[in-house]
């Protein structure tokens, strides 16, 4: 199995162009690392410039970084183990290697043992270096909070981990302050000073405010980075500078609220509109919001956004990735519940579709569902649910699941045999009987016949291999020997599955020449179709085969492609 594509995740943020050098904040995150404490923690609200303070801080390092920015997709074990190991194999390929291979099998491993296994990897690396989780608050699976705790309960030397977050993870904070193993910057580190101020508005934007100005406004923004920027893009169009400074007032929610109001309102109507049109995308480049807002020129508009420092961050060293600032894409898709919904829908439906002719499966899926075309839906569902379960994604497609409506959601037969799967390898076997009683069902409905045929004969292989736990070796060998009879000829996938259950049911027999034949069967057809679960299930039956006939050497020429994959 494949991990999922590894977008832009883990690429450090390039330094934004408008960048106000602050010493004292660098200073005390350097303290921190030559202190040798474990762990720096950036927690402040948004806008108040978390990453862009790491990214400048690691840009003055001579150390190696992984940067892996979370998004809420992420708070899947397997997802963010693997994001998470892809990370740190930027550093040393080595690391995680063990329990990427668990993981692919479509297992997660219990968090300590997961933990352990990138712990002792780390510390095979002599060098130090550093690991940003950026946006840590959209992780809230108990799971994989136990993995970060056991890591950062049991630190290992050469890592230096940092989080990035809206709020305190849960993690043991209070025991890393009282044994000094933590800096911790927070939103009254980062605020700008009114000397901050001065150098980005004056310095950076060319803006000319008086002192005054700049204490007054200091003063009603409170150094939050955000409101900052966006009054400066305000004022550039205005001549009572002073007046529109005095004028400010509220929360910092409403402050930035009527800012952007103001940002927009002064800009090109394409550009307005380029802006509306691109908000729904989390992460995007040229080609995917050409595709999304039908325009031509697409790379100029993102090229333009960025000379003009318009909350556009670059997301690789290219200037291919980009996506906007947090708060201002939240400003940004508010503003468009004035917009008709079937233009909105249909901008997602192409984003759904560009996704989908990219390989990127879950962006495909979030947008299809934010379309509402749960028909496109259901079909990548059934498309990518095998696959995604098989990794060990089941909590990402159970959501996928639920937020079709129920009257689709019946129309998925694929799907419930993903779950079915997924329970039946977890040796959930209750569990997986309910999902294959399901499926009847569809085995009596109106489907083409070779469609029908599939379903029904991985359905019997199903069916057959719960017969096998229970003892029923007669039973389940009529019932795979028929799946065996209508599966379809041009299905690699699911003849390499029948051929599995066939071998399964002749190893219990002790029909061994039978059993050695249908295990390679199934290998071969398990490679040419990428069923690399049927193909690994195969291997280590036939390896066990010749274990149990004495065949020792037999057994590990047998065993050592796969294990040498893994």
């Amino acid at each position: 199995m494949t991990a999922p594509i590894l977008k832009t995740k883990l690429h450090q943020p390039a330094a934004p162009q408008n960048l106000v050098p602050r010493p004292a904040l660098i200073q005390k995150l350097d303290e921190g690392l030559e202190a040798g404490r474990d762990i720096t923690l950036v927690s402040a609200p948004a806008g108040f410039g978390k990453t862009t303070c790491i990214s400048e801080w690691i840009s003055t390092l001579n150390l190696p970084a992984a940067w892996l920015s979370l998004d809420h997709s992420d708070d899947d074990p397997a997802r963010f183990l693997l994001y998470l190991i892809n990370a740190l194999k930027t550093i040393n390929p080595e690391i995680g290697h063990e329990i990427e291979a668990v993981i692919s099998t479509g297992q997660v491993p219990p968090s300590e043992v997961t933990s352990a296994g990138i712990i002792n990897d780390i510390l095979d690396f002599n060098s130090r270096f550093l690991l940003v989780l950026d946006d840590f608050h959209l992780i809230q699976d108990r799971q994989i909070l136990e993995v970060m705790e056991y890591l950062v309960s049991n630190h290992p030397r050469p890592l230096h981990l940092v989080f990035l977050t809206r709020e305190d993870p849960s993690l043991p904070l209070a025991r890393l302050r009282a044994n000094n193993k933590l800096t911790e910057i927070r939103a009254r580190d980062l605020r700008f000073s009114e000397e901050d101020i001065q150098a980005f508005i004056n310095g950076k934007m060319g803006l000319s405010l008086s002192s005054t100005d700049i204490t007054i406004l200091e003063k009603k923004t409170e150094g939050w980075i955000a409101s900052i920027q966006l009054v400066g893009l305000s004022l550039k169009d205005i001549d009572d500078r002073s007046n529109f400074i005095a004028k400010l007032n509220g929360s910092h929610r409403f402050i930035l609220s009527y800012l952007t109001e103001q940002v927009l309102d002064q800009l090109p109507t394409p550009i307005r509109e380029f802006l509306f049109q691109t908000a729904i995308l989390d992460e995007f480049n040229s080609d995917l919001c050409k595709a999304v807002t039908l325009r031509p020129d697409s790379s100029e508009m993102l090229d333009q956004l960025y000379k003009t420092n318009l909350f556009l961050i670059p997301l690789d060293d290219y200037s291919q990735w980009y996506r906007y600032h947090h708060l201002f894409s939240d400003l940004l898709r508010a503003s468009q519940h004035t917009e008709p919904a079937p233009d909105l829908k249909e901008r997602h439906q192409r984003a759904s579709q560009w996704f989908a002719n990219a390989g990127m499966a879950i962006e495909a899926i979030h947008h299809a569902l934010a379309a509402e075309n749960f028909d496109w839906a259901v079909n990548l569902i059934e498309q990518h649910a095998v696959g995604m379960i098989m990794q060990g994604h089941a909590k990402t497609v159970n959501g996928w699941v639920q937020a079709i409506p129920e009257g689709w959601r019946s129309r998925s037969p694929k799907t419930h045999l993903a779950f079915a799967w997924m329970h039946l390898l977890r040796g959930a076997y209750p569990e997986a009987s309910r999902y294959l009683r399901e499926i009847e069902a569809f085995l009596i409905e109106e489907m083409e016949q070779e469609e029908k045929n599939a379903l029904r004969a991985e359905w019997l292989m199903m069916k057959s291999l719960l017969l096998t736990m229970e003892g029923a070796i007669d039973e389940s060998l009529g019932m795979v020997e028929e799946a065996l009879r209508i599966v379809p000829e041009q299905d690699p996938r699911v003849r390499s599955m029948v051929h599995f259950g066939l071998a399964c049911n002749y190893q219990t027999s002790d029909d061994h020449e039978s059993a050695v034949d249908a295990y390679q069967q199934a290998i071969q057809l398990g490679e040419a179709s990428g069923n690399y679960v049927t193909q690994m299930l195969s291997t280590s039956g036939l390896a066990q085969l010749a274990f149990e006939h004495g065949q020792l050497e037999t057994a590990f020429k047998i065993a050592k492609p796969v294990c040498d994959q893994l």
